[in-house]
């Protein structure tokens, strides 16, 4: 149905001192969303997916040190695309950001090819540890 991820930002991550950089929200709602693509999508459709489209709307300051829940839901599944939302809440529902999503799987040819790449890639870098 969905993914909940708690998050907690340090403080190292802040673009105004105090506040959490809105890159790095934007970021961590980017990898959960690549994370539901592969946990939230039935087994059958699941696949490589790319981001095509990343949409964040800040409703408060995320202050450095917070934790927060993150619910991540598909919304729909239509051919190669899938659309997804989140929202990012502090611990007691306050809520700080409000993201959609829309993914592209990849094709199937384009899936075979990357996975070849990565397993190369494995491959000559352990051949080249083992010498």
């Amino acid at each position: 149905d969905g993914l909940e991820a708690v998050v907690r930002f340090g403080s190292n991550l802040s673009g105004i001192p105090g506040l959490v950089h809105g890159g790095v929200t934007a970021a961590v709602c980017d990898e959960l969303f690549g994370w539901a693509s592969q946990m939230c999508v039935p087994s059958g459709e699941r696949g490589i997916f790319f981001t095509a489209h990343l949409q964040v709307d800040y409703r408060a300051p995320v202050p450095s040190g917070t934790t927060v829940v993150i619910r991540v839901k598909p919304s729909s599944l239509n051919g190669r695309k899938l659309k997804m939302t989140a929202r990012m809440e502090t611990e007691d529902g306050k809520l700080l950001v409000e993201a959609s999503t829309l993914f592209i799987r990849a094709t199937r040819t384009q899936e075979y090819t990357l996975r070849l790449k990565y397993l190369w890639t494995a491959l000559v870098a352990w051949w080249a540890g083992s010498r």
